[in-house]
């Protein structure tokens, strides 16, 4: 059984070199399918709409997010759906927290994919530990009620 003596920090920095790694390596190899290569430019969103505020979204927030997230959230404020706004938004911050730029930086498109990627790593790295986690979880209710059963048995055959 392997054990990692690294802690998040170097975990984290690891998985974002691993995605920067993959990135560049799609990118020279030529796995990035075209469409992506050649989007057309969207319209930008002007400014924070009203009652995103509320939801928990910033100016600095709205700065750090892809044309098409305000756009998204833009039509959730308008339409008063905020379950999804407020998990746009979680999203939103938990990818901003990979991106390899100042905390103000602007939106930009090369270190928002590098940092979406390495989000989606640390989600599936996250997904594994859980998993295991509820896997050895289990298998330690099994064993304790094995041995439970096993000592009432020896009990009842000692009476």
């Amino acid at each position: 059984r392997w054990e990692s003596t690294a802690s998040d920090g170097e975990r984290s920095m690891m998985h974002q070199k691993i995605a920067c790694a993959a990135l560049l390596a799609q990118t020279a190899l030529g796995l990035v399918p075209t469409r992506h290569l050649s989007r057309p430019r969207l319209a930008p969103v002007a400014s924070m709409p009203e009652g995103l505020a509320a939801w928990g979204c910033d100016d600095l927030l709205w700065s750090q997010i892809p044309p098409g997230a305000k756009r998204d959230l833009t039509r959730f404020a308008r339409d008063g759906v905020e379950d999804l706004a407020r998990n746009r938004l979680q999203t939103m911050r938990e990818v901003v927290s990979f991106v390899d730029a100042a905390d103000d930086a602007p939106w930009e498109k090369g270190p928002w994919d590098t940092a979406v990627i390495t989000w989606e790593a640390d989600q599936a790295h996250q997904e594994a530990e859980a998993k295991a986690r509820a896997k050895a979880e289990k298998a330690a209710a099994a064993k304790a009620k094995r041995e439970a059963a096993a000592a009432a048995k020896a009990a009842a055959e000692a009476a």
